[in-house]
């Protein structure tokens, strides 16, 4: 499989569910399937039981949001991200999480990160959360 908007032997490779149309081209439709595999911790301590994160994906240079992907952590901060088009992606999380418990968590500082994705092997990262300020007492 060719990278997105590369052009060989006449044919165009973009992303699923992108239009281009030029005289002479044949356009072939070319399916994501990179993976990003990832862990989510806090610096200096573990997830506390009940708390999930969202874990954001975008492909850079990509404006219209076509190429964005989301997924939950698990209870260990595990997530994965699938049909990834390959390229370069930036990694967002700590903006949005959720409790399914009473549990207290500490001020975050979100985390950015940068990540190559191919489509033939799997890209594994791990993001870790800097406290910046702890739960008071109750």
């Amino acid at each position: 499989m060719s990278p997105p908007g590369q052009a060989i032997d006449g044919e165009t490779y973009l992303p699923a569910g992108c239009m281009r149309s030029h005289n002479q081209t044949t356009l072939t439709i070319a399916d994501g399937t990179g993976v990003i595999r990832g862990q989510v911790t806090i610096d200096g301590e573990g997830l506390q039981e009940g708390v999930r994160f969202q874990v954001q994906a975008h492909r850079l240079g990509d404006e219209d949001r076509s190429g964005h992907r989301y997924a939950d952590t698990d209870e260990r901060g595990r997530f994965v991200i699938e049909g990834l088009i390959p390229g370069e992606y930036e990694l967002t999380a700590g903006s949005n999480f959720r409790f399914t418990s009473n549990a207290r968590i500490p001020r975050l500082k979100p985390i950015t990160q940068k990540v190559s994705v191919t489509s033939t092997t799997e890209s594994v990262v791990t993001m870790v959360f800097q406290v910046v300020e702890r739960p008071k007492a109750p």
